[in-house]
């Protein structure tokens, strides 16, 4: 479609400055609204038309999104990370960031964001609080380890800590203070408390992994070695369709785990990854590699109900995976870090081609 004018948004909480660019007049209008998508759309309306709008990513989410959807209004939104902005331009106030936005709108210089459906994003939500409460287990399981060195106890058991005899022998211990006894009580209290969310949390993730639309997705990514339900899950509802990526390589780079490069002329130089989009997912996938090279083998029984194509598929990427570990460590000889984010990548790889496969 033809567009005439190009509306900028730079959205905050509680004010929402704009800026609509007709790049044949260059003409520029500028307003001030509150957070009212019904005057937005009011106002972009009586533009000259057709209009497209945009805001940048933020904390804000896709709630004005979907609203300006609702009434009408063609509505996209700009990936910030993406976002190229003039280094030596020092001032930066609303106006000139939807300024900004509405110009490199109409030069098509904006990296757009794929906005999930409502109930995508209450399952990714989902997926996210269970990776902080795991985070907030550890810190937790931390602070009492701590204190427990701190006051010099030491466990003497062969069992591994916050196994059951642990556990039991932190419920005898006696601070020297009262204080002290109050802390590490609450301490132990957080332990329980989080196990107990992180466990809740965890079988509703199991639960929903056995509904359509994602069951089916699920059980496949499953069978690949080192990746669990909850992986799948993370990674089904972070990014959705990944047929939407053209190639593997597309897909890696959007996860962030493909080599940074700062190449001029004849010098070619490559540097770590670039752990750009999204960190959920690439994070997953570091986990997940971490969890193959655990395994002892690459066999994994596929069940029957599974097309041997994709079967085929799994089967070539268990092994291909174990392979490149090894040679990566033996004959490569990389440290064990870089062959796993290498690993990762593969995973990354191995997910693009499963997912393409679903959906021929």
């Amino acid at each position: 479609m033809h567009y005439r004018t190009f509306v900028g948004l730079d959205v905050h909480k509680s004010s929402i400055k704009a800026c609509a660019y007709d790049p044949m007049t260059l003409e520029e209008k500028h307003r001030t609204f509150t957070y009212d998508p019904a005057a937005i759309a009011k106002w972009v309306v009586g533009l000259e038309g057709p209009v497209k709008v945009v805001y940048e990513s933020g904390f804000c989410g896709f709630s004005l999104y979907r609203s300006l959807v609702e009434l009408q209004i063609d509505c996209h939104i700009a990936a910030i990370s993406k976002t190229a902005r003039p280094k030596g331009d020092k001032v930066k106030t609303d106006r000139k960031d939807a300024r900004f936005l509405a110009h490199q709108l109409a030069s098509n210089n904006l990296s757009i964001v794929v906005v999930p459906d409502i109930e995508t994003e209450g399952l990714r939500d989902l997926s996210r609080r269970r990776t902080k409460l795991r985070d907030d287990l550890t810190a937790a399981k931390h602070r009492v380890s701590q204190m427990t060195m701190r006051y010099g106890f030491r466990f003497d058991g062969k069992e591994k800590n916050w196994s059951v005899r642990h556990r039991h022998w932190l419920g005898t211990l006696e601070m020297p203070t009262m204080c002290a006894q109050l802390v590490f009580d609450a301490c132990l209290e957080d332990v329980e408390r989080i196990e107990e969310e992180k466990a809740r949390c965890e079988r509703l993730i199991h639960e929903l992994c056995r509904t359509e639309p994602i069951a089916c997705a699920v059980k496949v990514y499953s069978l690949i070695k080192g990746v669990s339900e909850i992986t799948a899950f993370c990674v089904l509802v972070e990014i959705g369709d990944v047929t939407r990526f053209k190639t593997a390589g597309a897909f890696c780079g959007f996860l962030g785990l493909v080599p940074s490069e700062e190449s001029s002329g004849d010098k070619t130089s490559r540097g770590r990854i670039t752990k750009t989009g999204n960190a959920h997912v690439r994070k997953a996938l570091v986990e997940a590699a971490w969890g193959q090279n655990r395994a002892k083998s690459s066999y994994v029984k596929i069940p029957e109900d599974i097309d041997p194509e994709i079967a085929r598929a799994i089967r070539s990427i268990n092994t291909r995976l174990k392979k490149r570990r090894e040679r990566l460590l033996t004959v490569n000889r990389r440290r064990p870090c870089v062959a796993n984010t290498a690993i990762a990548r593969e995973l990354a790889c191995s997910f693009w081609a499963l997912g393409r496969l679903m959906a021929a």
